[in-house]
């Protein structure tokens, strides 16, 4: 039965709900407060009466989701060199990648996303802790599904990076040069699971060396430079002795801690030393050049390609957890603690 044969009338009756409801949650129409429960039952009743069934199937589609604002997603300077490995990954099987938002405070859901569109398989970029039932579900319902992140779920596939390894090597840089007074910036708020990765990472090395955390000097990034701008001008106007140094876990949040820096009359690395994360192209171009963790993000895009493209034509037995390593650039912008 093809949508134009099942109307909305019909779902509503079959969910025990209004029209209106209906459009509402079909339309994935922002902002209407539609209870969880009435969403689900307003889908599984389209899904019954065959309202999905001759949507257009895009046989070769892979799904890349991100659980981002187009602002958020237009500052990430690592994307295209995922998405060239993600390509690269599964463009010699015919395969294509279809990028999708999904950010915080959006109605959609990835199951929303497998009925209307029906891709072959999702990669999910930057997962949050809530995302663990809704993945546990993709698979029972044979989705293939990569996460580039961490969930909990061990019988999810994921790729990333060692956050807690990356965070631990630029906090223990800072140490190694004699700083204490360590503020964090996280890359992102703590509902997404690689902010309190490099949360940890970051408390591993203040504890290896004997100096106790601070909560006035941590703050939670979003991915945006404005929102390091924010965190760093709340650090150097919170109560007691200001910072000596500062690990923000995202270049982009780093670029924003900068700016607020310089604006409260301090230079970097004289007064404030600063680790970034990530080593975008712009790091050793900044004034200093940043001292940054660098990932490779092209990697972490053909890894997730393959494990995906090996679940889908079922080539054996693929790895549940792969974790690629970081490295430390030392630049110009860290030094050792002056006194």
């Amino acid at each position: 039965m093809s949508p134009k044969h099942v109307t909305m009338d019909q779902i509503a009756r079959e969910a025990g709900v209004s029209r209106t409801t209906v459009s509402f949650v079909l339309n994935n129409t922002p902002n209407k407060n539609i209870p969880e429960a009435t969403r689900q039952r307003v889908l599984e009743a389209a899904q019954r009466l065959g309202y999905y069934e001759s949507f257009p199937v895009d046989q070769k589609l892979i799904a890349f989701v991100m659980h981002q604002t187009s602002e958020q997603i237009a500052q990430d300077a690592l994307l295209g060199e995922v998405l060239r490995g993600l390509s690269g990954a599964i463009e010699p099987h015919g395969y294509h990648v279809g990028l999708f938002s999904m950010p915080l405070d959006s109605p959609t859901h990835y199951l929303d996303l497998v009925m209307t569109r029906r891709p072959q398989g999702i990669v999910l970029s930057g997962p949050i802790i809530k995302d663990s039932e809704e993945l546990r579900v993709l698979q029972e319902r044979g989705i293939p599904t990569v996460i580039q992140g961490q969930v909990e779920n061990p019988e999810i596939y994921c790729v990333d990076v060692d956050n807690v390894h990356g965070a631990y090597i630029a906090v223990r840089h800072l140490l190694e040069l004699d700083h204490r007074r360590i503020a964090m910036i996280t890359n992102s708020p703590s509902l997404y699971t690689a902010s309190e990765e490099r949360l940890r990472g970051y408390r591993r090395a203040l504890a290896e060396y004997g100096v106790e955390e601070d909560e006035r000097l941590v703050r939670y990034g979003a991915f945006t430079s404005a929102s390091g701008y924010a965190a760093m001008q709340e650090i150097l106007s919170a109560a007691g002795e200001p910072p000596s140094a500062v690990f923000a876990a995202s270049d982009v949040v780093a670029l924003g801690a900068i700016q607020a820096i310089r604006q409260a009359g301090l230079q970097i690395p004289d007064d404030i030393s600063l680790v970034g994360f990530d080593d975008i192209p712009l790091a050793p171009f900044l004034s200093p050049p940043l001292t940054t963790v660098r990932i490779f993000a092209a990697d972490l895009g053909r890894h997730a390609g393959q494990v995906l493209m090996g679940l889908i034509l079922g080539q054996g037995n693929q790895p549940r957890r792969i974790f690629l390593d970081s490295l430390l650039k030392i630049r110009e912008s860290t030094r050792h603690y002056q006194g």
